[in-house]
């Protein structure tokens, strides 16, 4: 009977510490996921956007869309 709850309770600690490990790894799963969803929430902002573009040659459009008439064609 003793060696039964000898093992039984290696067993358990076993798990706990298992249990463990795993909670550590979520925390940092979720730590990580929330960096990214920081970042790439900052890096589409339109200001982020803009100079992004500008370094390539593109800039913003500041002209009023000019509306077309179907009628007159």
């Amino acid at each position: 009977m003793g060696l039964v709850y000898i093992a039984n309770s290696h067993q358990g600690e076993r798990k706990l510490r298992k249990i463990s490990k795993l909670k550590k790894e979520v925390n940092d799963a979720k730590a990580s996921y929330q960096e990214v969803k920081s970042e790439n929430t900052y890096n589409t902002t339109e200001s982020q956007l803009i100079k992004k573009l500008e370094a390539k040659g593109l800039k913003l459009n500041t002209d009023a869309p000019i509306m077309i008439d179907p009628k007159t064609e």
